[in-house]
């Protein structure tokens, strides 16, 4: 097993910037060439609604691109989160299986996935979303955004948002495919048709995963069954430039999956679970997402106006025989409609204004129909008084159906030394996030549940070293959860508070023209206040570590390894006094090696899991051993 000192990566990253505060150059200088890692999009969107730099952003915000995914050869989204500082990620068993992720040290329904604006939070599994079948085809890039973000995105996003967009059409017509196959039988397939004309463009993404996988409950304990797994994804998407002033912007997701999984079922001695084993148990789940946006803008630009609706419909069989039910049935629904304002008063003071209303429903095996109405409107003042500050102050007001009014609010500052190339940035803000209808009404659900609110806070220094080829992040972060939402066995309940805080840093290295290296550490301390112990699946310490090397204009090579800290967990197989246990601390490192043929032809392999790791990311549940894949991309 490889051992890192996670424990020194925070000071020692934090020691290179305090040393080197008046050895760097102003920001401008951090834009370099476009293989630098340091280097940033020019704009995001999920920080504040409306496109900004990430320079001038107070919120802790990370940019994965679409070149990243690539170079990566990246599979699911959930791979490339692992590499994010203030996320935690795990899956239960193999490929597909049920993957989550928690920022901060959050639930993981307190993270709001928004996939092209449309949010694809799963109303009929807690408002969760599983990451284990979202694939990374046609990304454009991913915004990750930590920190309680309620105030303009709702009451999911009390841990933060992740915002997955997809690539436009642009240019002439064209053709991006490839083909892959490798370990446990595994094979992978995707093809790409985009292209813009005139006032259209277009991107249509058809893709499939095939794979005998392994077994889902841990070999170790004599499972040997493999769990297989498909899933058959097409995304779609359509803009026009109707008029001069006018956009149109349609997007349409849809997703057809089948899991095999192995039961963990019901002790009629020790009335506890036993733990999972070899079984003919499945999973099949079918999500349709669509959204239709119109953008108009008046007054030489300065107002603009955004309308949107949105659809998201998931229907889900699970064939199971935990506690002796054999199929139990979903379908969830949320149906969306939104509309903001956008007020350019001039450069440095802006307004952003919305309201939406909102529609959730959904039937169980075990429940009649069921709905529910929420409302919302917000308000955002973004105000730069000085050249090199930025400030944003935004209010909210949800109007819930079954859990009545509350108001949530979020400050950010940003301010930039130009002489030493150092900007302070920090963050302070509310969430409210009602029980869910799956959480009242659904398999584990409580009607007795209560809404959870929390309160957090963040602030950094972000410093630029070499011309911008070097940057340094160090932040600290604090988040307090009231009635927290937790499993316990038998159906889900509050626990009281939670008491989160910890430390992320970073440092992207562009070392030559063609070698990046990056380095990322969070340590992270969660406690429940009623009982003192720690919150589960949350590690003390998380440490990634990633290089590329392109050692010829066709050749281009990376090395990823992640170590993950030890973690508590739940074993429902043992009494509630000894239920919570301790998972041992894992490293993980994967290689991949690229060959540019020509313009139009690359073929590529990568190996998985290289050190042959055995470990666990949630109690008794197995991970793939050491794989090898090779494929091949064109474009046309």
């Amino acid at each position: 097993m490889v051992y890192l000192r996670p424990g020194a990566i925070s000071l020692g990253v934090a020691a290179i910037l305090a040393a080197t505060l008046t050895s760097a150059t102003p920001r401008e200088a951090s834009a370099q060439t476009a293989n630098q890692t340091t280097e940033l999009p020019e704009l995001v969107v999920t920080a504040t609604r409306v496109p900004i730099s990430p320079y001038r952003v107070g919120s802790s915000i990370t940019v994965i691109t679409a070149e990243e995914l690539e170079d990566k050869q990246t599979t699911f989204v959930s791979d490339a989160l692992r590499r994010v500082p203030g996320l935690a990620v795990g899956r239960t068993g193999g490929f597909g299986s049920l993957t989550q992720v928690r920022i901060r040290g959050s639930e993981g329904n307190h993270t709001l996935v928004l996939i092209d604006g449309v949010e694809v939070n799963d109303i009929g599994f807690n408002s969760e979303f599983d990451f284990g079948n979202l694939l990374t085809d046609n990304i454009e890039r991913i915004e990750v955004l930590r920190g309680p973000q309620s105030t303009l995105w709702g009451g999911d996003a009390i841990g933060g948002v992740i915002n997955i967009i997809i690539k436009k059409g642009q240019g002439e017509p064209s053709v991006a495919a490839f083909l892959e196959g490798g370990s446990f039988q595994t094979g992978r397939g995707s093809a790409t048709v985009s292209g813009s004309d005139g006032h259209w463009s277009y991107s249509f993404t058809g893709s499939r995963v095939q794979t005998h996988g392994i077994s889902a409950a841990n070999e170790n304990s004599g499972n040997r069954e493999t769990d297989d797994y498909e899933n058959d994804s097409f995304i779609g998407k359509i803009g026009v430039q109707a008029l001069d002033h006018l956009s149109i912007d349609t997007f349409a997701r849809y997703r057809d999956s089948s899991l095999e999984t192995d039961p963990q079922t019901f002790n009629v001695i020790t009335f506890l679970s036993n733990p999972p084993a070899d079984g003919n148990t499945s999973s099949d789940v079918i999500e349709r997402q669509g959204s239709i946006k119109g953008t108009a803008d008046f007054l030489d630009g300065r107002l603009e106006t955004v309308l949107s609706a949105q659809y998201a419909d998931t229907d889900s069989i699970r064939r199971n025989q935990t506690f002796g039910t054999s199929t139990f049935l979903t379908d969830a629904k949320r149906t969306k409609f939104e509309a903001q304002g956008n007020i350019y008063f001039n450069a440095n003071n802006t307004l952003v204004v919305g309201a939406e209303t909102e529609e959730e429903e959904i039937e169980t095996s075990t429940q009649t129909k069921t709905d529910v109405e929420i409302h919302a409107a917000y308000l955002q003042y973004l105000l730069t008084p000085l050249s090199n500050l930025d400030l944003s102050a935004g209010i909210r007001r949800d109007e819930h159906q079954s859990f009545g009014n509350e108001d949530t609010y979020r400050l950010t500052a940003s301010y930039l030394f130009e002489p030493s190339a150092t900007r302070l940035k920090g963050s302070y803000g509310t969430g409210f996030k009602a029980p869910q209808l799956g959480e009242l009404f659904g398999f584990f659900g409580s009607p007795l549940l209560q809404p959870e609110t929390n309160e957090g806070w963040d602030i950094g220094v972000v410093q630029d070293l070499w011309g911008g080829r070097v940057r340094g992040e160090l932040t600290y972060f604090d988040n307090q959860i009231k009635n927290l939402i937790i499993f316990t066995g038998g159906s889900l309940r509050n626990a009281g508070e939670s008491d989160i805080n910890g430390i992320e840093t970073s440092i992207a290295v562009a070392a030559t023209p063609d070698i990046d290296l990056s380095l990322s550490h969070t340590w992270t301390n969660s406690k429940n206040t009623a009982t003192g112990l720690e919150l589960v699946r949350r590690p003390r310490h998380i440490v990634s570590i990633d290089a590329t090397w392109r050692f010829s204009p066709r050749w281009k090579a990376t090395l990823a390894a992640t170590h993950t800290g030890e973690q508590d967990d739940l074993d429902f197989s043992l009494p509630a006094a000894t239920r919570q246990v301790k998972l041992d601390a894992y490293t993980k490192v994967d290689t991949t090696l690229a060959y540019q043929i020509s313009d139009r032809y690359q073929i590529y392999g990568r190996i998985e899991n290289l050190l042959d790791e055995t470990y666990e990311e949630n109690v008794d549940y197995g991970v793939p051993h050491i794989g090898g894949y090779l494929g091949v991309r064109a474009r046309f």
